[in-house]
């Protein structure tokens, strides 16, 4: 009797547990399934159903992974099955689970051979867990990675990573363009006894031990001379910024060559302080939009230009919120080039932002286009320099080169001494107003002459004359000035050889090609300027010539 009542409390506790292990089986969230060894499933739990797309567990007894799953995903699987059937191994993976009707998750499996009491393989178990948001994670965590990286090696500055004892552990394509130094030679070696002369080694030294004693993280900006591999000194702009990596501090060094700069400010030295302090610091911003061009990541410099905090900034559509309306078409139609055509073309342009209290400021900008693994365009990472000042400065050195040469923009001039018409046209250039020179002389001597650059020429001819092509015709020479317009406000055309053009197209076509471009360079405010004689006309053509122009020279 008590042997009876032993065994039937034994099947009681048996039962318990069964009980329980369905309950655990039916409620996990975790995906469990049994097949037997040709991958035709035996089992499985809710979870694998909802999984499968079928009301009830039962309904996948008897099928395969292929009636539920894409024939890839399937046959993979099929596979990985088949290899522990032989050898009795079990198998552990991430895997991409694609469904028939295209949709993808990511699940972490583990699968086991299921044996008989004399060990023999009868089947497979497995169980799956869904890891899919976790990949999601993992994914926005990579772009995060790209975007800094694409920064760090495109921005025109250098930016080298320095631990606290002073070595070097990062060192970016723009340092190597600044000091000669390749990140190999760089890495490792002492900043300081690297790039610093060796009559201020001790200084920096000191300088740096400071910096990583201070408590707080005190950011500043210096002006030092470096020191390059061919031992060239060369005047920087340098500022460091303290962080923490793994426990261990760090500085970010951003060091920028000031060598075109500091030549501009010896050029303009007799101007007033306020024009100097906008060329002493010309600090890069730094935007990155993605493909519908919403505002992904925005750094300290563009936000004090802007006049926002970065949360009001980044997720917002660039164009609508941060560009003038009466530009913004325009550079919305550069976005789109860049995203999905020739990303070289706008790789630099200039444009205007418009800030929290209205005021426009003009950036020239520098883009890359981002990618992700498989080559897609993502977005773009753009750096800017703020130009306003020095746009507001040119402009006055302009009007000042128009006054000297007796000129105001917006017209026609003619002038009867050539020598005086090259002049005007090299003193308005060199005041960095744009031109376009229009020849029908050897260029070698003009460029020797005058100092007019030789990318500003263009040939009036029938054939190429040393490298530069021909403008053969009244119609293309019109096609080049129009170009130049488009590109260029406020320019300046030297237009030679209207004799040679007068002689192709005749008096008439030369003078409705004058009236057909007046006014164009009215409303574009640029000059054109042509050496000619009018004496060589006839009274009647010369009355006309001189009531279609601003001035006679």
């Amino acid at each position: 009797r008590r042997e009876l009542y032993v065994k039937v409390l034994n099947g009681k506790k048996l039962l318990n547990t069964l009980s329980l292990l369905k309950i655990f089986f039916d409620n996990i969230t975790d995906a469990i399934y049994f097949k037997d060894v040709k991958g035709h499933f035996v089992l499985i739990n809710r979870a694998k159903a909802e999984d499968m797309g079928i009301s009830s567990p039962q309904a996948a007894v008897g099928k395969t992974d292929f009636d539920f799953y894409s024939r890839e995903f399937a046959e993979q699987a099929y596979m990985d099955e088949q290899r522990i059937v032989k050898t009795g191994k079990p198998i552990r993976k991430v895997e991409k689970v694609i469904y028939k009707d295209g949709r993808v998750r990511w699940g972490s499996v583990v699968k086991i051979p299921v044996m008989d009491d004399k060990g023999n393989i009868t089947g497979i178990a497995g169980i799956s867990t869904d890891v899919t948001k976790l990949k999601e994670v993992e994914e926005k965590l990579r772009e995060s990675e790209e975007r800094f990286r694409v920064m760090f090696e495109a921005t025109r500055d250098g930016l080298v990573v320095v631990d606290s004892t002073g070595e070097i552990v990062y060192w970016n394509p723009a340092a190597e363009s600044i000091f000669g130094y390749t990140m190999n030679e760089a890495y490792g070696r002492k900043i300081y006894s690297l790039i610093i002369p060796e009559k201020k080694l001790e200084h920096m030294k000191g300088m740096l031990k400071d910096f990583f004693k201070e408590k707080w993280n005190i950011k500043w900006r210096k002006k030092i001379i470096g020191c390059r591999k061919d031992g060239t000194l060369v005047p920087l702009e340098i500022s460091h910024s303290k962080f923490q990596f793994k426990e261990k501090d760090y500085v970010l060094v951003i060091v920028r060559d000031v060598t075109e700069r500091e030549k501009f400010l010896e050029r303009i030295k007799r101007e007033a302080d306020n024009a100097k302090r906008y060329l002493d610091v010309a600090e890069v911003i730094i935007v990155s939009l993605d493909k519908n061009g919403k505002t992904t990541l925005i750094n300290r410099k563009a936000c004090e230009i802007l006049g926002y905090k970065p949360e009001e900034i980044k997720g917002k559509e660039w164009f609508e919120n941060f560009i003038p309306e009466k530009c913004r078409e325009k550079m919305r139609n550069i976005f789109n080039v860049l995203i999905y055509g020739d990303a070289q073309r706008f790789k630099y342009y200039k444009g205007s932002v418009l800030t929290r209290n209205g005021e426009e400021r003009i950036i020239e900008w520098y883009n890359t286009i981002l990618k992700d693994n498989e080559g897609n365009v993502i977005g773009t990472l753009s750096s800017g320099l703020d130009v306003t000042e020095r746009e507001k400065y040119e402009l006055k050195l302009r009007d000042l080169a128009y006054r000297l040469n007796g000129l105001k923009p917006g017209g026609i001039f003619i002038y009867q001494s050539h020598e005086k018409c090259f002049k005007a046209f090299a003193d308005l250039t060199f005041h960095r107003v744009p031109g376009l020179c229009m020849l029908r002389k050897d260029p070698e001597e003009v460029i020797e002459k005058y100092g007019i650059k030789p990318e500003s020429i263009r040939i009036i001819a029938s054939k190429p004359l040393k490298g530069y092509p021909p403008l053969d015709t009244l119609q293309k020479v019109s096609l080049a000035i129009s170009e130049f317009q488009k590109e260029n406000i406020m320019g300046v055309v030297l237009l030679d050889g209207l004799e040679y053009l007068t002689s192709i197209s005749g008096f008439d076509g030369v003078f409705r090609f004058i009236q057909e471009k007046h006014l164009d360079f009215i409303e574009s405010r640029s000059l054109l300027l042509m050496p000619f004689n009018p004496e060589t006309l006839q009274p009647h053509e010369k009355a006309l010539l001189l009531s279609e122009i601003e001035g006679l020279k």
